[in-house]
C-alpha cells in the first residue's frame, strides 16, 4: 500500500513552481538592462536665448568671432553672447552637438564627420578659407624643391587630419602616392622635434606650428600652403555651424550672428593690419608667446571673401571624404549637403 503524501508538501511544492516562473529568466533581464540602457538625451532648447554661447578654437581661425565681439558687430544685431575658446575644434563641436553651447567654428571636414555620425547640426555660413600647411625640409637640405624629390625619404605627417588628406590629393595631382615615401605619423606638435633631431627628412605640419619651425631655423619650406591648396583643388573652407533645433526654434538669432558673421570678415578684409593686433591681444591673454608679426602673418594667409558654401567648397569636401573613406576613416561617404544652409547667410549677403 502506497504512502500518502501530506498536503503541506504538495502545496509547498505548488508554491515553489508559481515562484518560478513568475521569475524573469536571464534573457528576459538581459533585455529589461538594455531599455534602461539609453544615450543621455540632448539638452532641450531654451525657449528664451538669452547669451549665445559661442565656441571657437584658439587659432587664427578665431579672428571673425574675435572681430565680431571686439568691433561691436554682434550687440549691433542686438546679440548677446558668451564666448567660449576651447582648445580644439573637436571640442567645441561636441559641445554644440551636446547644448552645453549653441554655435561654433571648425574646419569643413568636421561637416563631414558629424555627418557620418548623424550629428543634426548644420553649416550657416563659412568663417573663413585658406589651406593652412606647409611641406618643410630639414636645415641641411639645400636641394629639394618637390615632393618628387623625396621620393624615398621620411616623410612626418599627422595621419587622418585634415592636413593629411588635402597632402594625398596634392600627390595625386603630381601623379604621386603615399607608398613613394617612408611615412612617419605623428602629432603635428611633435614634427619640430623630429626635425630639429634629424629623424624625419621632411615634414607637413600646420600653422601656427609650421611658423615656429621656421622661426627655430630648424627646417627650410619647399611648398607653401597656397601651392598644396592651388593643386589640390582645396580652398579650405572653415565654417560656423549650429543645432538644427536651435536654428529651428531661435531664426532671428542665427541671422544676426550671420550678419555680424558678414560684417566681421568684410572688416577684416579692409582692416587685416588692426585685426592681427585683436588676434595679438586675444593670444596673449589666452598665455600665448605668439609676436606682432606672426599674428599678421596668419591672419594675412587667410580668406573672408566667402561666406556662401558653393561649389567648389562642396566639391572639395567630396574630394576629401573619398580619401577619408580610402583611409578607413569612414564606412561609407555620408549625405554632407543636406547639412548646410545658406538661408541666413544669403539673407545676409542681400542686406
Amino acid at each position: 500500500m502506497r504512502k500518502r503524501i501530506p498536503k503541506w508538501f504538495m502545496l509547498m511544492v505548488g508554491i515553489l513552481v508559481v515562484a518560478f516562473f513568475a521569475l524573469p529568466n536571464a534573457a528576459d533581464s538581459a533585455k529589461a538592462k538594455k531599455k534602461k540602457k539609453k544615450d543621455v538625451p540632448l539638452q532641450t532648447e531654451r525657449a528664451v536665448v538669452g547669451k549665445v554661447r559661442i565656441a571657437f578654437s584658439e587659432s587664427s581661425t578665431a579672428i571673425v568671432p574675435l572681430v565680431a565681439m571686439e568691433k561691436g558687430f554682434l550687440k549691433a544685431e542686438g546679440i548677446e553672447y558668451e564666448a567660449k575658446p576651447v582648445k580644439s575644434g573637436r571640442m567645441a563641436l561636441s559641445s554644440v552637438y551636446g547644448g552645453s553651447l549653441d554655435i561654433g567654428t571648425a574646419a569643413g571636414s568636421r561637416l563631414i564627420q558629424w555627418s557620418a555620425k548623424g550629428w543634426n547640426m548644420k553649416a550657416i555660413s563659412v568663417n573663413n578659407t585658406g589651406f593652412l600647411a606647409v611641406v618643410l625640409v630639414k636645415k641641411d637640405d639645400t636641394t629639394s624643391k618637390t615632393m618628387a624629390d623625396l621620393k624615398g625619404k621620411k616623410i612626418a605627417i599627422q595621419k587622418g587630419s585634415g592636413t593629411h588628406v588635402v597632402w594625398l590629393r596634392y600627390l595625386d595631382a603630381l601623379g604621386l602616392n603615399e607608398k613613394m615615401f617612408t611615412m612617419a605619423y605623428m602629432r603635428t606638435s611633435r614634427i619640430g622635434a623630429a626635425m630639429g633631431t634629424g629623424t624625419v627628412d621632411a615634414g607637413v605640419p600646420w600653422y601656427p606650428f609650421a611658423r615656429s619651425i621656421l622661426n627655430r631655423g630648424l627646417a627650410r619650406e619647399i611648398i607653401s600652403e597656397k601651392e598644396i591648396g592651388k593643386v589640390a583643388k582645396s580652398p579650405y573652407p572653415f565654417l560656423l555651424y549650429a543645432r538644427s533645433s536651435f536654428i529651428e526654434k531661435h531664426p532671428k538669432t542665427i541671422q544676426g550672428v550671420v550678419n555680424a558673421w558678414v560684417k566681421s570678415k568684410q572688416w577684416i578684409e579692409a582692416n587685416r593690419e588692426e585685426a592681427a593686433k585683436i588676434y595679438h591681444k586675444f593670444s596673449t591673454r589666452r598665455g600665448k608667446k605668439l609676436k606682432m608679426e606672426d599674428a599678421a602673418f596668419f591672419v594675412n594667409i587667410l580668406g573672408f571673401k566667402e561666406n556662401v558654401w558653393n561649389d567648389p567648397m562642396v566639391a572639395d569636401l567630396d574630394a576629401s571624404a573619398k580619401i577619408m573613406k580610402k583611409l578607413g576613416r569612414l564606412k561609407k561617404i555620408p549625405d554632407f549637403r543636406s547639412n548646410i544652409d545658406n538661408r541666413f547667410v544669403n539673407k545676409a549677403g542681400s542686406m
